[in-house]
């Protein structure tokens, strides 16, 4: 009766644990592969970045529907993320922009607004 109980237990588990991952598989942001084919090592910074840091601010082009996720890079850098719901449009690096307005300056010029405030 012991061994019993405890297959059904682990039964029980591993049907969690498959619940458990099919959820967040449906959540989870699905990723471009344009973002690396194009911007190579930069998207994945970007990506790593605003899941260990976290994202610093999102504006929404009205146009088009999408969103641009934005986060500080730890080199002082940059990172811009544009998405469409729950899927990475592509990921890259504003080299040449190292403070946040030059950043914003940018996402105005690309036709983004500001969500919120």
């Amino acid at each position: 009766m012991t061994s019993t109980t405890y297959n059904q237990s682990n039964s029980n588990l591993l049907w969690i644990f498959f619940l458990l991952a099919a959820a967040i598989a449906l959540f989870a942001l699905k990723y471009s592969p344009h973002a690396v084919e194009n911007h190579g090592n930069a998207a994945w910074d970007v990506r790593n970045c605003i899941n260990k840091n976290g994202v610093l601010d999102v504006w929404k082009n009205p146009l088009t529907g999408r969103d641009a996720v934005i986060c500080k890079i730890d080199n002082g850098k940059f990172g811009i993320q544009i998405r469409i719901g729950d899927k990475e449009v592509t990921s890259f690096i504003k080299d040449k922009m190292t403070k946040i307005d030059q950043v914003y300056q940018y996402l105005t010029n690309s036709g983004y607004e500001p969500i919120g405030d």
